[in-house]
């Protein structure tokens, strides 16, 4: 039948045309390498440095982008008043693991999160910042004063060849300048978040899995194309007979 003949075409090239059957392999090789940086969801926690302050807060985080990239949330809150000095320091950390080669030298951080901030409460102290491997590989300064609303374009940030592991910290300090107990908080919500993303410009679309799959039939397409005009060079077609 002519679909068979079709296929035998088919087999008959790729068994004899390994050149451009390696050359595409070769190519696919390099797309899986190019996604094969992989974040695992973080362990995340939360750190008081003082015991004159109340603390509360829960945090939370995903692998997003088919593992590309992580996005980081949740609440911190510290309960104080102006007691020796007033101080409270707050650390929400997202720790995690990860493997793979990143797919290029630099990756992205971008957030979007609140502080609500009482009328006695000053912030001296507001960082987010980014390891990799146990390297810092970006701080960046967050409002202080009277804040609000505080969010961050995508930024660059350079990262190492393969990723081991992770660390995102939102560092923040705060006085109270009377005795009256007041609550400062922290929300980073899910819908805005403080997101990772493997490497800048990298698109949010498929994730790497399906945009190998994609690839695969491509290449696939693209063989079987070349096959059938090296047929017709040759004075014939897949599955046509003399």
């Amino acid at each position: 039948m002519p679909a068979i003949d079709h296929l035998v075409g088919v087999k008959s090239f790729l068994n004899h045309n390994s050149l451009p059957a390696r050359i595409a392999l070769m190519v696919l090789a390099v797309a899986a390498l190019a996604q094969a940086v992989t974040f695992n969801p973080p362990t995340p926690s939360i750190d008081t440095h003082d015991g004159n302050c109340t603390f509360g807060g829960s945090l939370a985080g995903a692998a997003t982008n088919g593992g590309a990239g992580v996005t980081l949330s949740g609440n911190g809150s510290m309960q104080g008043f102006g007691l020796n000095g007033g101080v409270c320091r707050i650390t929400l950390n997202w720790p995690g693991t990860g493997s793979g080669a990143f797919p290029g030298a630099t990756a992205t951080v971008t957030s979007i999160f609140t502080l609500n901030v009482p009328a006695d409460v000053s912030v001296s102290t507001c960082l987010l910042t980014v390891f990799i491997n146990g390297i810092q590989e970006t701080q960046i300064n967050c409002p202080t004063g009277s804040g609000g609303a505080f969010g961050l374009a995508p930024q660059s940030f350079p990262v190492p060849a393969s990723l081991n592991s992770y660390l995102v910290q939102l560092d923040i300090v705060a006085q109270w300048s009377d005795t009256v107990h007041t609550v400062f908080s922290v929300s980073v919500p899910g819908p805005t978040s403080i997101d990772i993303l493997a490497q800048a410009g990298l698109p949010s679309g498929p994730a790497p899995p399906t945009l190998v799959l994609t690839l695969t039939g491509i290449l696939l397409l693209s063989l079987v194309g070349f096959g059938i005009l090296r047929r017709q060079s040759a004075g014939g077609f897949p599955g046509s007979h003399p």
